[in-house]
This record gives C-alpha cells, structure tokens and sequence, in this order.
C-alpha cells in the first residue's frame, strides 16, 4: 500500500504542469507594485504586457564586485512559475510560457523575429521577464528584484530594481545591469 501511495505521489509531482516554484499573493502585490513603478517609466504607447511564466535563473550583473552579487546569483537559481496574478495599475498582463515566446521570436535558422509575436499579441507594449524576489526584511516591503524587458526587438535590457514599499514612502532604485 505505502508503495503504491509513493509511487502514485511520485507521478502526480513528475506529470505536474506546476513544476518549480510558485508566488504567495504578497509576492504578486510586490511584483505588481514594482512592475506598475517600472513601466510608468518606459514611455509608452499600449498598455498591455507578456510575462514569461517562468522566473530568469541568471543574475545579468557585469560588476561581480557589486555587494549583493554572490547573494543574488545564488538566489535567481530558484526557478519559480507565474500565473496570470497581477495587478498593476493602468496595464493587462497576459503570461506567456518560454516555449510559446520562443516559437514565436526564434526561426528555424535560430535568428531572432519578432512579426510573428507582434502578429499575435498585437496590443503588448513589451515581454518582460522577472526573477524571484529576494527580500531583505521579514515584513516583505523591502528587497531586489531583477526585471527584464524586451520591446519591438529593438531595445531593452536587464535592470535590477532594489525597491522599498513603505507605506506612504514607494521607493524604487534601478540599476542597469545588461542592455540589449
């Protein structure tokens, strides 16, 4: 009996489409709150977005001397999934899994296109991409974020977003860490 409890146990994690790590609904306020300080910065002509449901990995960061680099290097290894969570003010956010982003800006010549995602998401300003939040204090309203966006094909980059959420004092502090 316990055999087959563990070997049914065992299947149900492998089949999962949930695999990886999720977010609490802090997280999603977090990200939001970031994300909605973020884009009000981009100038802007839509104001829908795409989200890669799976968290970036890779801390893009070139100065290794920076102080936090070892921490958050380590941290972004923590694959994480998105779902369709946010709330950002003034944006719609539609997430997108890495294989459909993939086969909709990657050729059989694995050159980058962007038309055919355009063509389908014709109302999407940009694609961003996010990493786990790292939090520095218990209450959660202070910490690092990495957010990456791509738009048109032309520009975007990498920025680690260093954020406090008190209450009447929303600061964020962005770092460019790789451009496209």
């Amino acid at each position: 009996m316990n055999k087959l409890l563990l070997t049914s146990f065992v299947f149900l994690i492998l089949t999962s489409p949930k695999m990886g790590y999720t977010q609490d609904t802090t997280d999603y306020r977090t990200y939001s709150i970031v994300l909605g300080e973020f884009l009000n910065k981009l100038s802007k002509t839509k104001n829908s977005i795409l989200i890669q449901s799976e968290s970036d990995t890779v801390f893009y960061y070139v100065d290794k001397s920076y102080k936090h680099y070892n921490l958050l290097s380590k941290h972004n290894k923590r694959q994480i999934r998105f779902e369709n969570l946010f709330k950002i003010k003034n944006w719609q956010t539609k997430v997108i899994t890495k294989e459909e982003l993939e086969s909709l800006t990657i050729d059989e010549n694995e050159d980058i296109i962007w038309d055919p995602l355009y063509a389908k998401y014709p109302e999407i300003e940009c694609v961003i991409f996010l990493s786990s939040i790292y939090y520095t204090k218990t209450n959660k309203l202070k910490g690092f974020l990495q957010v990456g966006f791509m738009r048109n094909g032309l520009n975007g980059g990498y920025y680690l977003i260093e954020f406090n959420l008190k209450k009447n004092n929303k600061k964020l502090k962005c770092i460019e860490t790789l451009v496209n």
